[in-house]
């Protein structure tokens, strides 16, 4: 089959205009690109070399990544930097388009914590539309505050690498919600926020040492949400204490929380790494 296509592939965008369900979205790095749905524009040089500030926003490594581009040098340089990692699905197009305007031309390829999408609804019905607010201890690009910050709540990310808090806060800047983030390099024994200051706090795949976990619980507001989602014993990489061990987090807290979710699950292949699904309501 030739990489060169006119048209988008129905293994993309279906006849009916729905995009694929193991398709995440189109990376669009054409330099003028015609309209195309689904789609999220960035630079063929954003992914020349690995770690750049827009890695953030791809998609997670099970889903298909279509990606449209002008030359074979483009092609090439995409390959190298993403085939190995994603299932990238590289095609020259510069002259593609889609004739039907109805369709999403707005789109993120990104996820948050899957734990996070999954529950999202339940903490849209039980808190305050006013007043939501979040902490994500250990929060990386910001994909989790952003998100969250994008359906109207109030997030903090905290984060011990400078670079790291620089890259979510251009990352809300592009996504829009610089009023309703905040991020800030420190470390989470070092916070000073008082009690009950958060709806809700997130714990995503952070090393958050034993003897900070009442901290931690302490920034909860009563009725907030406790979202913890580590890797668990078993795992390669991390080691040692730095895992969860087995129903570690129901003992610690199920005394003082409802308990909606404690569940162990494994990251999507190739991951495959066992990892808590806990969420907990404070009393």
């Amino acid at each position: 089959m030739t990489s060169t296509i006119e048209i988008i592939p129905e293994e993309w965008i279906s006849t009916t205009g729905t995009l694929q369900d193991n398709v995440a979205g189109i990376l669009d790095c054409r330099k003028n690109p015609l309209p195309v749905p689904y789609a999220v524009k960035m630079s063929v040089e954003d992914f020349r070399y690995h770690g750049g500030p827009r890695w953030c926003e791809l998609p997670p490594r099970h889903l298909l990544l279509p990606i449209l581009v002008d030359t074979e040098e483009d092609k090439i340089v995409m390959h190298d930097g993403l085939a190995e990692k994603w299932r990238a699905d590289i095609r020259i197009g510069p002259n593609v388009t889609y004739p039907d305007v109805a369709l999403p031309y707005r789109h993120v390829l990104w996820r948050p914590t899957p734990l996070l999408e999954d529950i999202f609804q339940i903490l849209e019905e039980n808190t305050q539309p006013d007043k939501r607010s979040v902490i994500d201890l250990g929060c990386g690009s910001g994909r989790d505050c952003v998100y969250l910050a994008m359906r109207g709540w109030f997030t903090v990310g905290i984060d011990i690498v400078p670079k790291t808090c620089t890259r979510a806060q251009e990352f809300a800047s592009r996504h829009h919600v610089t009023e309703q983030t905040e991020f800030h390099t420190v470390d989470i024994a070092e916070l000073e926020y008082p009690e009950n200051s958060f709806d809700l706090v997130i714990v995503a795949r952070t090393y958050v040492p034993r003897s900070l976990w009442d901290k931690v619980f302490s920034l909860i507001a009563p009725g907030g949400y406790l979202l913890w989602h580590h890797f668990l014993d078993g795992c390669n990489h991390p080691t040692g204490e730095k895992l969860l061990k087995k129903g570690e987090l129901r003992e610690k807290f199920d005394s003082v929380v409802d308990i909606v979710i404690d569940e162990e699950k494994e990251l999507a292949a190739p991951d495959n790494r066992p990892c808590s699904h806990f969420l907990c309501r404070k009393r």
